[in-house]
């Protein structure tokens, strides 16, 4: 029998919803393709439901009844590579990745080292297998924490994988031993917890004061949306909609985000986050199409113009 938990809405706490979409057996294995010895693993079985529903009285969108994991080493048994060790990139259309990941890190620690007279402490909550983390070991940071207890490499694993220097753990009481942090990455977590709120308090409570966070919300317009899901008949990952899935327990709209940032204690900084381009032969054209979408995102950040927003960096007063 499936174990499930039941939540109310996780902006503003009400239990009046309105069903929105159903994730299914049938519709995870023959439109997600998802292996189902994998879902097994995840608690799932091929009477299993989880439906994402719309808050009635502040209209976000989260999953109410999710399906309860099962313990923490049978799910990590999915995990088998973190990647790690040889980090080189193979195909050159992914050094915009990296590149974008390097720049925001660089301005994360340029922000949080503003004033300093000391070294700072740099976490990524939510670590995964560390990319996040050996930037900021590159970028010369001392103190590197990489915190991740969903579902990390152990700590041996970790420090094969990675730079030497930094700090692995999975557990909290070790973590806040470390801090406090004046800068903080948490990149691809929010979505997947079950408390938002509470985890945005805990990465408050790690900070100290001044510091600078970065994390992303994914854009998941629903409402927008749903028909398309609702029709899907195949999803891969290069569709738009791929970002529907189980794993996925919250789907806030910035302006859901935002309130909650700001409640816990959040400030929100008008930020813009492209990386710049070399004014090069070839790249001129680039090079001024970046330049103008930062001021573009620049203008909208400082006159609170509401637009599909996924990245932020907030300072903890």
């Amino acid at each position: 029998m499936t174990n499930k938990i039941i939540r109310r809405c996780i902006i503003c706490g009400s239990d009046h919803h309105v069903p929105k979409f159903t994730y299914t057996w049938d519709f995870l294995t023959k439109v997600r393709w998802s292996p189902p010895d994998e879902l097994r693993l995840y608690g799932w079985d091929e009477n299993s439901t989880s439906t994402v529903v719309e808050c009635s009285d502040c209209g976000c969108f989260y999953t109410r009844d999710v399906i309860a994991y099962p313990e923490a080493a049978s799910v990590n048994e999915l995990v088998t590579d973190h990647g790690g060790g040889d980090s080189s990139i193979e195909n050159p259309r992914l050094y915009s990745r990296i590149d974008a990941a390097a720049w925001t890190i660089r301005n994360l620690i340029v922000l949080a080292a503003a004033g300093k007279t000391r070294g700072i402490k740099f976490m990524d909550f939510g670590a995964g297998n560390g990319t996040l983390c050996n930037i900021a070991r590159a970028l010369g940071v001392g103190t590197v924490v990489a915190y991740d207890p969903f579902s990390p490499p152990g700590e041996q694993a970790y420090r094969d994988r990675n730079f030497p220097g930094i700090l692995h753990t999975r557990g909290l009481e070790k973590a806040t031993a470390f801090g406090p942090f004046d800068a903080v990455a948490c990149q691809s977590v929010i979505e997947h917890v079950l408390d938002p709120r509470e985890t945005l308090a805990t990465i408050y409570r790690l900070m100290a004061p001044g510091a600078y966070l970065y994390i992303n919300n994914p854009y998941m317009p629903l409402d927008r949306e749903l028909p398309a899901l609702q029709a899907a008949t195949k999803i891969s990952k290069r569709d738009i909609i791929s970002y529907y899935h189980q794993h996925h327990f919250n789907y806030m709209k910035p302006a859901h985000f935002e309130r909650l940032a700001k409640e816990v204690g959040f400030t929100l900084t008008p930020m813009t986050y492209f990386p710049p381009v070399p004014f090069a032969p070839g790249m001129r054209m680039r090079c001024t199409i970046q330049h103008l979408k930062s001021l573009y995102r620049g203008l909208q950040h400082r006159l609170g113009i509401n637009y599909g927003r996924q990245f932020y960096i907030l300072r903890r007063e």
